[in-house]
């Protein structure tokens, strides 16, 4: 996964510290470790991970590449939101890949003001 953000240099010549980008995303790539990914609505697949006791994370959607990156800048904008703000961001962009040459890019404003959401 690729997280990519858009903005102005801050006086550091900075738009966002990458230990920051890092810090966040990882809140989310140790839940999604070694997990089954799988949409909430599939009652048997869900059955069968909480019967075995494997290791899963739900999604509110079905886990195609697109749906991942969604999720996921979703996510970053959602537990980064003041600091995004506070540094002027417009842009998060998240890429899944498949494979090597198998990708999906997720491209999402930054909201401006608390209650935008």
């Amino acid at each position: 996964m690729v997280v990519e953000v858009e903005g102005s240099l801050d006086e550091h010549g900075m738009v966002i510290d990458f230990t920051d980008i890092k810090r966040i995303i990882t809140l989310l790539t140790k839940q999604w470790d070694h997990a089954t990914l799988v949409h909430e609505e599939d009652t048997e697949l869900l059955d069968v991970l909480l019967r075995a006791g494997w290791k899963h994370f739900v999604l509110p959607y079905d886990s195609t590449a697109e749906n991942v990156a969604r999720f996921a800048a979703d996510f970053f904008c959602a537990e980064a939101a003041d600091a995004l703000r506070s540094r002027g961001l417009s842009t998060v962009r998240v890429t899944v890949h498949e494979t090597e040459t198998c990708y999906a890019v997720y491209t999402r404003a930054v909201e401006t003001s608390p209650l935008a959401a």
